[in-house]
């Protein structure tokens, strides 16, 4: 496995940021150009610490809305109001306003409170078609499906939300990919304190 060189390390954020050679991460990869082609809503389910964020801004990167805003909405605190408020002040366009399109990342939809889902799914209605609306991604830590079936989640929602559906894999599941990890955080990290990088022994991927 080839080692990132420092600078690399340091200042590819995005390359970074998605590096890894185990199969089950070059899937993920492999997606990105396809999930930039368009437009469709994308349901990105993963661990806490997967790279779901990372993943959702590598896409806007690559597709026709990347001169427009990367947005991010926690669904953990945000209320219905506040949700309708900011779609409402953005489309308003507003000086200290993000302008409309873009791409609109809602994380954590898994704590959505009904009263938000019920918000999201009428505001999802409204821009769908709207010239200039933002393209939706959303995150979840956890599969949907099975809060669907326990009607914690509401169906309507989830299928406006997850026309494509990507599930990023644990860490522990990539293999050598931590090590190569390690290596770019403790470099970027050394680095911001003005201190050389330490060696991290091949040996402790191992383990």
């Amino acid at each position: 496995m080839r080692v990132p060189a420092l600078r690399e390390c340091v200042e590819g954020t995005e390359r970074a940021a998605l590096a890894g050679e185990s199969p089950a991460w070059r899937t993920v990869v492999a997606a990105l150009p396809r999930l930039a082609s368009h437009d469709r809503p994308v349901l990105l389910v993963g661990e806490t610490g997967t790279g779901k964020r990372s993943v959702a801004r590598a896409v806007h990167a690559r597709s026709a809305q990347r001169a427009q805003p990367f947005r991010v909405m926690v669904c953990g605190v945000l209320e219905e109001g506040h949700l309708l408020e900011a779609t409402r002040a953005s489309s308003r366009g507003g000086r200290e306003q993000a302008p409309p399109g873009g791409t609109l990342l809602l994380t954590g939809l898994e704590d959505a409170s009904p009263r938000l889902q019920c918000a999201l799914v009428a505001w999802l209605d409204a821009e769908s078609g709207r010239p200039g609306s933002a393209r939706v991604v959303s995150t979840s830590s956890r599969p949907l499906e099975p809060l669907v079936q326990q009607g914690v989640f509401r169906v309507d929602l989830y299928f406006r939300i997850a026309a494509v559906r990507l599930e990023l894999p644990a860490l522990r599941e990539r293999g050598g990919d931590a090590l190569l990890l390690a290596r770019h955080f403790v470099a970027r990290a050394a680095v911001r304190r003005g201190a050389p990088p330490p060696v991290i022994a091949p040996t402790l991927g191992e383990r």
